[in-house]
């Protein structure tokens, strides 16, 4: 029973793998040939691992979202109302709806510029 149960994650997992690659447009004969021929979870994981999606942090989204200038901004002008400087960088449609969300977005940014990355 422990076998055929090991074996269907495998599978399971396998199939998982093929669509996320086949959906990244990466899938070639060669890639898929040597998906399928993997004996093991973890020789299945190492074929994956180029392919597999990174996590965007909290900073890589703020910055796509474009509040690295505000958050550079509230670094070197602390003098400045950070609501009024947070105005202009509202936009929703990069799910910054409002001057909350975008000091939150140049904070997240901010640790990153403090740690010098």
């Amino acid at each position: 029973m422990r076998v055929t149960a090991r074996k269907s994650e495998l599978e399971e997992r396998r199939i998982t793998i093929l669509n996320s690659v086949r959906e990244q447009g990466k899938l070639d004969a060669a890639l898929e040939a040597a998906i399928l021929a993997a004996d093991s979870k973890g020789r299945l994981e190492d074929i994956y691992l180029p392919f597999k999606p990174k996590r965007r942090t909290k900073a890589e989204i703020a910055k796509e979202a474009g509040l690295e200038p505000l958050a550079n901004l509230l670094l070197t002008q602390p003098e400045n109302d950070p609501q009024a400087v947070a105005a202009p960088f509202i936009n929703a449609d990069k799910q910054v709806a409002d001057g909350v969300a975008a000091l939150d977005g140049a904070r997240d940014s901010g640790r990153t510029l403090r740690r010098g990355r």
